[in-house]
């Protein structure tokens, strides 16, 4: 088991969409008690506006006092304080966003780690890890506690290659900030320096700074600092629509708004190799160590047919043959490459096995059940997959039975 990752704790949702959306908008806020912030109902129509919305210092978990927001991830608070609350962090998500969410419990207290399936960016599907953080400004020993949340950070990014990150929250780290210069960095802010550098994260307004837009300070504190950000990987960063600091009376901090381009898509288009399964999709293209002139066909094969009707015959006829015509050319070309690696044939048995039954399943969970005519061609498709199977086993079976020949 991976240190600082329980998978024993994961919990999944799906998020059934009602419409395609071009963009996914992202709310971080510290609102010091969330019972006092849904208690205001101008604050309330402020959250629901927003599609994904990241709360630090909620002081408790009230899972009830947002039921417009379909599902909630929610951690214990940290220990309170001069016998007064501290802490806590919410991730909310709107019913009407397009994902696939998974919470992953980490070692540190002071960070909440999601990651998001179903995004597209750029015509191209990318999965994502949202950060919800905050670091407790009163700490006496800050350097130890962000050296502990890095490390679980850091432990999450590593196991979730190829994911972009957002990171936001209420960091207490005014030592990044341009007017505190003057003043040395300690070790806590230098590590949380070290690893915006190490995973090229980069905050969404660096020049506003000066405007001390972020928060409300107190007076103790000189020149402009801010002390919440959201910070970005450079190709979310890129797919920026907009960003606003809105200034709200009900925190003492004022929620940081980001929105992100997406690729608009119709319900069509949304397929992976020509399978789709509503939110739920058959990622083939992953699992199969695909040929690059292949990988790159199957896109084009997509985008070409954005006003294809998805319940006709003709379009479930066409993904069966064309699906099935790259299954066995890439099959092949993963069978030889998996064999050069690990010299046998055990683990490629079984991811074919594996596709043709994930092709089966998608149909079958598919709301317009297949007719007549596709149920042949998906049964054709088993067939000749199994017997890819027997031939990377050097095997021949008898016709009709699928027993082994005897031996002459």
């Amino acid at each position: 088991m991976i240190q600082g990752i329980s998978p024993s704790t994961m919990r999944i949702t799906e998020h059934h969409p009602t419409q395609a959306r071009k963009t996914l908008s992202f709310l971080s806020w510290n609102v010091a008690g969330i019972r006092s912030i849904c208690r205001s109902k101008a604050a309330t129509s402020y959250l629901y506006s927003n599609d994904i919305v990241c709360m630090q210092e909620t002081w408790e978990c009230a899972p009830s006092l947002l039921p417009g927001f379909y599902k909630i991830f929610q951690s214990a608070t940290l220990p309170s304080i001069f016998g007064r609350p501290s802490g806590g962090l919410s991730i909310f998500i709107k019913h009407a966003v397009r994902l696939v969410a998974t919470e992953l419990n980490i070692v540190s207290k002071m960070a909440q780690v999601i990651t998001i399936s179903g995004v597209t960016i750029d015509q191209q599907n990318v999965d994502l890890i949202l950060i919800n953080c905050y670091i407790n400004a009163p700490s006496k020993f800050k350097a130890e506690l962000i050296l502990e949340l890095l490390k679980s950070l850091e432990m999450v990014i590593f196991t979730h290659p190829g994911h972009e990150m957002i990171m936001m929250g209420d960091f207490n780290i005014q030592g990044l900030d341009a007017n505190t210069e003057d003043a040395p960095l300690d070790g806590g802010r230098q590590l949380f320096q070290n690893f915006l550098t190490t995973f090229s994260l980069s905050s969404t307004r660096q020049e506003q700074r000066d405007n001390r837009i972020g928060c409300l300070l107190p007076p103790s504190f000189k020149g402009g600092s801010t002390i919440d950000y959201i910070y970005l990987s450079e190709k979310l960063k890129q797919s920026v629509s907009h960003f606003e600091i809105t200034e709200r009376a009900e925190s003492d901090h004022n929620p940081l708004k980001c929105t992100i381009e997406l690729q608009a898509q119709a319900a069509e288009q949304q397929v992976v190799a020509g399978v789709s399964t509503g939110t739920e999709q058959v990622h083939l293209v992953r699992r199969i160590k695909w040929r690059p002139e292949d990988a790159s066909k199957i896109t084009q094969w997509v985008s070409a047919q954005p006003q294809a009707p998805i319940t006709s015959l003709e379009w479930w006829t066409k993904v069966v043959e064309d699906l099935h015509k790259l299954l066995r050319a890439n099959l092949r070309y993963t069978h030889a490459t998996l064999l050069a690696q690990r010299g046998t044939t055990t683990h490629m048995d079984n991811n074919l096995l594996g596709e043709r039954r994930a092709l089966r399943r998608a149909l079958r969970r598919h709301k317009q059940k297949p007719t007549p005519d596709t149920a042949v061609q998906v049964s054709n498709s088993r067939s000749s997959l199994k017997k890819l199977v027997w031939e990377h086993k050097g095997e021949k079976r008898q016709e009709g039975t699928g027993y082994p020949i005897p031996a002459s």
